[in-house]
């Protein structure tokens, strides 16, 4: 969450209080949670407009992103097979990766003891 990194930072992180409000403020109507917090980083400073990353490399996914001027973006993706191309961002994605594993299991037993 970045307003709790803005806020639990040595110094305020401006950077990452604009992040958080451009992600809050393009989400529509906000709940009591992120106007909660909204309220902590308005009180705390000014926030400063988040600019993306041009260049970022996901080495675990062997996924590459290229952005520019918040207009376009391009992906590259890369495929292993000594590498399982996962990186989890959350409790939401690792139930996904968990449902596949158990899939997959599944269809190897079925075929070993079948």
């Amino acid at each position: 969450m970045p307003a709790l990194l803005a806020l639990s930072a040595d110094n305020f992180d401006a950077e990452m209080a604009g992040l958080y409000k451009q992600l809050v403020d393009g989400d529509g109507e906000m709940n009591d949670m992120e106007k909660y917090w909204m309220q902590k980083v308005d009180a705390k400073g000014n926030a400063e407009t988040y600019n993306y990353p041009k260049s970022r490399m996901l080495s675990y996914s062997s996924v590459a992103t290229r952005r520019e001027n918040n207009e376009w973006m391009a992906f590259a993706r890369g495929h292993s097979k000594y590498v399982y191309p996962f990186e989890s961002w959350g409790t939401a994605l690792f139930c996904l990766s968990c449902l596949y594993c158990e899939w997959l299991l599944g269809c190897f037993l079925s075929r070993s003891f079948g």
